[in-house]
């Protein structure tokens, strides 16, 4: 695309990743402001505690307590130690409880169970290795009112971690039940729920990018970003996953690993994208993301989470440079697309340094950890940026189509000629169809009608009402082939409202009240003069039959759609018939409901009639 496209594509881009920034942050503000705050007087906020390392399974109340404020980080309080702890932490109620009560964690690491008054209320999981994994899921347990009791409560809280792993415990809060799980699903939602279906979408981004890869050969890039949005969303399932299928030690080298590993991978992925091809240097990158396993793993258990920690650290530094060629791209190209990736690199350093600091113990305990939401913004923009490359190639080859297109332009309108002679044809052959069809239904309906006026009029001994309502259905007959051949254009309710017009006044003069209910239906592509006739010698059949034969007092006439049908239906409080007493005129019906490809369902009972008209929505 040529630079002043580009330009003009900016400005536009600009303004709707304006309006879309600003929702997110206000989104991000509305979900975030609720999670360190809790208003109600009811909920208890527990953050001082006693503390004893004992390898108990249960509350060691004999052992010697020491006072211990929370949050607890164990890398500051007891540096190197890890194994099985205690917490007590006591509170008072002021009376005793009659609603479910909870106790709700936002972090710990790495695993825990709670105690109240001596009672075990739930735990995190598994205390052997590979020990249940919370360092990223907050904790909560719902509390029986019988446990509590008015005045002094005791909580125990039975803590695993690893030592150097940035083990500890933070705030507890105890409270109703009612109350404190808007806090705790919030937080979930954020720190699991919201994870899981980035890593779905994330990955559904790289499978899309790599059978576009696959079906074009649009480029390597593709496959790039394919394995790089995979390995993250794998790589991303350790803020989600609770209990882990291999052993700690290793299990960890692979989520510090490949964090370098992703990030290295993008580096090439961008300059791919920007077209620069540096093979020494992608060598290097390559080099040092394949060492980073093998320094883990040679540091040892114990070690592990110091080397682990420098080591993905000193990715920032290379971070930083890479930002420097993406702000060189942008100042030299000019283009929304370059300073977009030069943005979202700069965010996720910004985040890299602070989970760092988070490491590093220069934040607070229960800080949230960034680089992994913004791992999801780079993915989504990478993303945009592919498919919207891949859209300018398709308008290419869609200029092309039209170059084609003039040069067999000829071609076309010979065919076009000789296809308008065959519609000539067709509707030659379409106007004698409908001659003959109009044929038919004069002489089978109308005809047979005006025979059996004649036998009337001749027998000499019928009734004039009798004879006059026979001439009548004759002109009803006449009327609706008549209204058979107007256009409907799909509309079925035009159909039924000529029907009603014709019939309504036959239905007063025999004292029987319509109730229309009919409702809005889709148009219908079948609704051709032949199937209007159906449908309407299918609906005269049905009104003849309530009016001669069941003595109704009322008729209701309902229209609706059902997943596959738009259905017609036709109900009497008459009193209706036996189901073998189906003579000529319903199986006349029948038989146009086939003709119509619908189906024809007739219900009969004591109480009255239903017939269900249903025609398919699609031809």
């Amino acid at each position: 695309m040529r630079r002043a496209e580009w330009a003009l594509l900016s400005k536009c881009q600009t303004c709707k990743t304006a309006r879309r920034a600003a929702l997110c942050l206000a989104f991000a503000w509305f979900v975030l402001l609720p999670l360190g705050s809790y208003a109600a007087d009811s909920i208890l906020i527990l953050n001082a505690a006693e503390f004893v390392l004992d390898g108990a399974i249960t509350p060691p109340d004999a052992a010697v307590w020491q006072p211990q404020p929370l949050p607890d980080n164990w890398n500051r309080s007891r540096p190197g130690l890890g194994g099985n702890a205690w917490y007590r932490l006591r509170f008072e109620l002021p009376h005793q409880p009659d609603q479910l009560y909870a106790v709700h964690v936002r972090k710990l690491s790495m695993n825990a169970g709670f105690y109240i008054n001596g009672a075990f209320i739930g735990s995190g999981g598994r205390f052997e290795e590979p020990v249940a994994r919370h360092w990223n899921r907050p904790q909560f347990f719902t509390i029986s009112p019988g446990l509590l009791k008015q005045g002094a409560n005791t909580l125990h809280v039975r803590l695993w971690a690893y030592p150097n792993s940035r083990g500890g415990l933070g705030e507890v809060t105890v409270g109703p039940e009612s109350e404190l799980r808007p806090h705790y699903e919030r937080r979930y939602f954020l720190q699991i729920i919201f994870p899981q279906l980035c890593n779905i979408v994330i990955a559904a981004l790289g499978l899309f990018a790599f059978v576009l890869w696959v079906r074009h050969r649009i480029g390597a890039v593709y496959v790039y970003f394919s394995v790089f949005t995979l390995l993250w969303a794998v790589r991303s399932t350790h803020m989600i996953i609770r209990d882990i299928p291999i052993p700690t030690f290793y299990w960890d080298i692979w989520v510090q690993s490949s964090f370098g590993w992703c990030a290295l991978l993008f580096v090439v992925l961008a300059m791919r994208y920007s077209r620069l091809h540096r093979p020494r240097f992608e060598k290097i990158l390559i080099a040092y993301a394949m060492l980073g396993p093998l320094v883990m793993y040679l540091a040892g258990p114990v070690e592990f989470h110091s080397v682990a920690n420098n080591w993905s650290f000193v990715i920032v530094p290379a971070a930083i440079v890479f930002e420097g060629f993406l702000i060189r791209e942008a100042w030299r190209t000019r283009t929304f697309v370059a300073a977009l990736l030069g943005a979202v690199w700069a965010l996720l350093i910004v985040a890299s340094i602070h989970d760092g600091l988070v490491h590093r113990d220069m934040l607070a305990f229960d800080s949230f950890y960034f680089v992994s939401y913004v791992m999801v913004l780079l993915s989504f923009v990478v993303g945009w940026l592919l498919t919207n490359r891949f859209i300018q190639a398709l308008k290419v080859a869609e200029r092309l189509n039209v170059e084609l297109e003039r040069r067999v332009a000829q071609k076309h309108a010979e065919l076009a000629q000789n296809f308008q002679r065959l519609q000539e044809l067709e509707q030659e052959k379409a106007i004698a169809e409908e001659r003959r069809r109009i044929m038919s239904d004069m002489h089978d309906g109308v005809g047979s009608q005006l025979i059996a006026a004649v036998q009337l009029v001749e027998a000499g001994e019928a009734p004039r009402a009798e004879v006059a309502n026979e001439i009548r259905e004759c002109l009803d007959s006449v009327r609706l082939t008549v209204d058979s051949l107007e256009e409907t254009d799909g509309d079925l309710l035009a159909v039924l409202a000529n029907f009603r017009y014709r019939l309504e006044g036959r239905l007063k003069r025999q004292n029987i009240r319509l109730d229309w209910q009919v409702r809005e239906v889709p148009k219908l592509d079948s609704l051709t003069p032949q199937n209007v006739s159906h449908i309407l010698r299918i609906l005269q059949e049905a009104f003849t039959n309530i009016i001669k034969h069941a003595r109704a007092k009322t008729i209701i006439v309902q229209t609706g759609v059902t997943h596959e049908h738009v259905f017609i239906r036709v109900a009497d409080d008459g009193s209706g018939f036996a189901g073998d007493r189906q003579g000529h005129g319903i199986a006349s019906m029948r038989r146009r409901a086939l003709a119509l490809g619908a189906n024809l369902e007739i219900t009969p009972s004591p109480s009255g009639t239903t017939l269900s008209l249903l025609i398919p929505q699609s031809a």
